[in-house]
C-alpha cells in the first residue's frame, strides 16, 4: 500500500500591518462562526537519483479533491485581539487519483518506464493557524498591530489495491509502449503516512 504523510509546522512568525480606527472604543467580543468549503489540489513525492542530482526515479501524485469544514474563532479585549481556526474533512473520503510514475533507463532518464494510477483516499486532515495580535495606537486614526502566529498542516492518503499498472520488464521501453505489461490489478497497496 502506498501512503502519503505531509505534516508541516511553522512555528511563529511576526508581521505588522496598519489598520484605521474607529471613533468609538472597541469593546470585547467573542465570535464562532463555522465555514465549510473545498479543497482541490495535488500533492507531489519527487525521488531522484544521486547522480546525476537533475533527472528524477520516480514521482507520486496525491490528488486532494476534499469537502472541508471547520469553524474560526474570533475575539478580543481591549487591545488584545486572537483569531483561531480549525478545519478538517471526512476520514477515508475519496480524493481523486493518485499516479506513480517511474524513469528507471539510467540510458535514457527521459524514459518513462513504469506507470500506474488509481483511486486516492484522505485517511486525514488537518489545519489550523492561531493569531494573536495587539493594538498599539500610533497616531490618532490609525494603530499599528504586531502579529505573532503559528500554523500546523496535516495530509495522510492512500491508494488501496486495485489499481491499473503498465511496466516495462527490462526497463529499457516506455511504459506505453506495446511490449511493456499491463495489470488490471497491482499486488501494492499504497499509502502516504
Amino acid at each position: 500500500m502506498h501512503t502519503f504523510k505531509k505534516t508541516s509546522f511553522v512555528l511563529l512568525y511576526i508581521t505588522f500591518f496598519l489598520t484605521p480606527i474607529c471613533a468609538q472604543k472597541k469593546e470585547s467580543f467573542i465570535k464562532i462562526e463555522p465555514y465549510a468549503g473545498f479543497t482541490n489540489g495535488t500533492l507531489e513525492e519527487i525521488l531522484y537519483y544521486s547522480f546525476p542530482s537533475d533527472k528524477k526515479i520516480s514521482l507520486l501524485e496525491w490528488e486532494r479533491k476534499l469537502f472541508i469544514y471547520g469553524a474560526e474563532l474570533k475575539t478580543a479585549f481591549k487591545n488584545f485581539n486572537l483569531n483561531a481556526d480549525f478545519e478538517t474533512a471526512p476520514q477515508n473520503a475519496k480524493s481523486g487519483q493518485m499516479r506513480d510514475s517511474d524513469w528507471l533507463n539510467t540510458n535514457d532518464y527521459s524514459m518513462k518506464t513504469t506507470y500506474s494510477q488509481g483511486t486516492n483516499f484522505s485517511k486525514e486532515y488537518y489545519s489550523t493557524e492561531v493569531s494573536f495580535f495587539y493594538d498599539i495606537k500610533a497616531a490618532k486614526n490609525f494603530t499599528v498591530s504586531p502579529v505573532l502566529s503559528a500554523e500546523y498542516n496535516y495530509d495522510s492518503f492512500y491508494r488501496k489495491k486495485g489499481a491499473e499498472g503498465w511496466y516495462s520488464e527490462d526497463c529499457r521501453q516506455w511504459w506505453h509502449d506495446s511490449s511493456s505489461k499491463h495489470y488490471p490489478y497491482t499486488i501494492r497497496k499504497l499509502e502516504k503516512p
